[in-house]
């Protein structure tokens, strides 16, 4: 189990101007600007910086964790698995959806997860000991008849898919990701076919194809399970967007594409390491993708 200590952050809407082509890089803080103004830097120290020592955080819920009194992170807070801050909601705006597929596993002796194979393109799936095999076909991804540990039969696959969303915050224009898998995945395939998916319209009549996925602004929240053992994310479809921000959200797919699809496994290793074991819920004891 993680032992992390988190910092508080807030999730606040904020109305910031348009964020530069560089929308998602790092920005410095006012203080530091000020001490840096005028001042004749030839070397900053970090020419050697390159994109393998960026780290792309990822916002975790039912994190298992302490917070700065050491006392463990409520399941329905969002865990910034860089900066380590937590948040009751996020404004966010939502760039780019990326659809990879997973078979994690829960080890019992371990106390952790495992993931056995992946998949980046859904085409292709790299197993745990590097051997490749295709997605198409794969006995792992066949959904079968179970028994639950409350005894009622349902339908499970090892194999899932897990909805991969490039983000930037509203109110610091910093980038993010959230994943959606297993539980989590109704609501967003629910805010996207509410909201998104064939729902383009001009002058409030649909006329086809699909409203982009940054046109709005999102809210994010968390609310506990009926169960109350785990949280479930909430999505809010807020404001819509301004014209500057809809066309700089449009150019970072690009940037999304070419540079942060490729930093994903990094994005995927750094939440396993920072949250323990965040794909386990009640009922799913080495059964890894339940319906």
């Amino acid at each position: 189990m993680a032992k992390h200590k988190a910092a508080e952050g807030n999730g606040s809407l904020a109305n910031g101007e348009a964020p530069s082509s560089a929308a998602l890089a790092p920005v410095s803080g006012d203080e530091l600007a000020v001490l840096l103004d005028g001042l004749d830097i030839s070397d900053d120290g970090l020419s050697e910086i390159g994109q393998e020592d960026i780290k792309l955080p990822t916002k975790v819920w039912n994190f298992k964790g302490l917070d700065q009194e050491g006392n463990p992170i409520a399941a329905n807070v969002f865990y910034d698995t860089v900066t380590e801050q937590l948040a009751r909601s996020l404004d966010l705006i939502l760039i780019k959806l990326h659809k990879t597929r997973e078979w994690r596993e829960y080890v019992q002796g371990e106390g952790r997860s495992r993931v056995r194979c992946r998949s980046f393109d859904q085409v292709k799936g790299t197993m745990e000991d590097g051997t490749e095999r295709p997605c198409e076909g794969c006995p792992d991804a066949r959904w079968m008849d179970v028994i639950g540990d409350d005894g009622k039969p349902r339908r499970a696959a090892k194999c899932g898919p897990v909805y991969n969303i490039f983000a930037v915050e509203l109110a610091t224009r910093q980038p993010c990701v959230l994943r959606f898998k297993k539980t989590s995945l109704k609501e967003i395939q629910s805010y996207l076919n509410k909201h998104h998916i064939n729902k383009r319209t001009v002058n409030g009549k649909l006329v086809g194809g699909h409203q982009p996925l940054y046109f709005y602004a999102c809210r994010a929240t968390l609310k506990m399970s009926d169960d109350k053992k785990y949280a479930l994310p909430v999505l809010e479809k807020r404001e819509t967007l301004s014209r500057a921000d809809i066309a700089q959200a449009s150019a970072t797919c690009a940037y999304v594409t070419t540079v942060l699809l490729g930093e994903l496994s990094k994005v995927i290793d750094q939440e396993q390491d920072a949250a323990g074991d965040t794909s386990k819920f009640p009922n799913d004891e080495g059964k890894d993708f339940i319906e």
